[in-house]
């Protein structure tokens, strides 16, 4: 599977770090693992710890990982508000996963925790636009009919101004919480086996959809879809950085 989001730009924010190189790396949210295998590749000398809520976003991660970087690399199923690592990682890194929980306050505490003194938070989350990306799919190839109307979003999608007070509040120093948009042209039928995949394999996501009826998913939706269209979606982030004092 083929990855269509502009997110190598917060692999390029961790490079701008004062970083040895073997430093131990939390992956927060790590789905397949593919953000872990750069970090891995990158910096030769660190160890990465994977962490998903989904067992089958971790086996992914594992056929991905494991034959290359035996060794360097520790998976574990956890929520990330439950995590019970102390003072084992110099970078919490993570895309794409923290705006899926609603306690904010609680998760900036668990990731300040589970940091060294000196490490570093950095990475992004969405920050407003996903929730309508499906949506948006629908409606940009005519098929509104798949769609249910009344349904409320599973994200929180904290403001910039929230999230930095909440990163305060946690203890971090140096905080940076910005918003970014990002325009993402795709193969319209390559992006909904990108999302469908996503849906199949994240628990949140699928009991999102159960309780609130957010999507009637046939099979249809993907047929329906020509594999030479093309889908233009805005992708809207929070980029975000800041540092646990050194004591």
């Amino acid at each position: 599977m083929t990855n269509t989001f502009p997110l190598p730009k917060c692999i390029r924010r961790l490079q701008q770090l004062p970083l040895h190189g073997d430093e131990s790396i939390v992956d927060g949210g790590c789905g397949t693992g593919q953000f872990a295998a750069m970090l891995l590749e990158l910096m030769p000398a660190s160890r990465v710890i994977c962490i998903d809520i989904s067992e089958r976003m971790l086996a992914a991660a594992s056929v991905r990982l494991l034959p290359r970087f035996s060794g360097r690399v520790q998976l574990l199923c956890a929520d990330l508000l439950d995590v019970e690592l102390t003072s084992c990682a110099d970078v919490f890194f993570t895309v794409g996963a923290l705006h899926w929980i609603k306690d904010q306050t609680r998760l900036f505490a668990r990731i300040y925790r589970l940091l060294r003194p000196g490490g570093w938070l950095v990475g992004e989350c969405g920050a407003g636009a996903d929730s309508g990306v499906l949506r948006q799919f629908a409606r940009t190839h005519g098929l509104d009919s798949l769609l249910v109307e009344q349904w409320s979003d599973p994200w929180p999608y904290p403001s910039p101004g929230a999230t930095t007070q909440a990163l305060q509040a946690a203890g971090f120093l140096n905080v940076e919480a910005i918003r970014c948009e990002a325009a993402i042209t795709s193969g319209a039928k390559d992006r909904y086996e990108e999302y469908r995949f996503i849906l199949e394999s994240d628990e949140r996501l699928q009991s999102a959809v159960r309780e609130r009826s957010r999507l009637q998913y046939p099979t249809e939706f993907g047929v329906a879809v020509g594999s030479d269209s093309e889908l233009q979606l805005a992708y809207t982030r929070l980029e975000l950085r800041a540092q646990k004092p050194d004591s």
